[in-house]
């Protein structure tokens, strides 16, 4: 005769007093934090609003700002869905330029900016690092001082830096290798153009220029005009009496 195995302990449940308490407390603990976020949210967004109206020597701090907002998603606190959604909504900077001192802030140091003197070319200068195939970095690039489309960073204009990316671009696109089915295609072209030409001449030879040859799979099409090839057996026919 054999054991019957024991029933599995059964499931206990949390008392409604127990589960109760706990939601209380998770509440309280969200009534606590956002508020704080809240806050935390629109002291960001004085400070951009007050950045964006100083002088352009605080590019760096706006982009340091803008780029905190948007990693901390500040705006979710302020009731928007979005980071573009926030600099419309609250009559900030255009997406664009939001995003340009973003990246230079995320790739200068305060310093470094100040030595470019310009946002624009900051930026080129991401852009023309990124493109490089060496692991080159903007910020090491002006500290090297290197050289871009034969003008030191330092003395490069904007243009002289989107030129060099240009150039760069078109330098390490890669080459398309052709595949083996590739060269059965052309090698099946250039037969097919070789047939219909010898045939078509031949053609040609018999009175049948008008024909028209064509190549279909592994068949060769031709196509006579019926009165034309009339013509042709009349002409060719035997005289009667002969």
């Amino acid at each position: 005769m054999t054991k019957k195995a024991p029933a599995p302990p059964a499931r206990t449940t949390k008392p409604a007093a127990t589960r109760a308490r706990t939601q209380a407390v998770l509440a309280a603990h969200v009534e606590v934090i956002e508020p704080a976020r809240e806050a935390r949210a629109r002291a960001l967004l004085a400070d951009i609003r007050m950045l964006m109206y100083r002088s352009t020597g605080d590019a760096w701090d706006l982009g340091h700002a803008l780029s905190t907002f948007l990693r901390d998603k500040a705006y979710v606190s302020l009731g928007y869905r979005s980071f573009d959604a926030c600099l419309a909504g609250e009559a900030l900077l255009s997406r664009t330029q939001a995003y340009k001192l973003i990246r230079v802030a995320e790739h200068f140091s305060r310093e470094e900016l100040a030595i470019l003197s310009n946002t624009d070319k900051a930026q080129a200068l991401v852009t023309y690092a990124d493109a490089t195939p060496a692991r080159d970095s903007a910020a090491g690039l002006l500290r090297q001082d290197a050289i871009v489309s034969g003008v030191r960073v330092s003395k490069a204009s904007v243009a002289d830096v989107g030129r060099a990316t240009i150039d760069v671009r078109a330098k390490s696109k890669p080459s398309v290798k052709a595949t083996p089915q590739d060269a059965a295609r052309v090698a099946k072209a250039k037969r097919d153009v070789a047939r219909t030409r010898w045939l078509a001449a031949r053609l040609k030879t018999l009175g049948l220029g008008k024909a028209k040859v064509a190549t279909k799979g592994r068949k060769v099409l031709v196509e006579i005009d019926g009165d034309v090839l009339d013509a042709l057996m009349a002409a060719t026919r035997p005289a009667r009496g002969k």
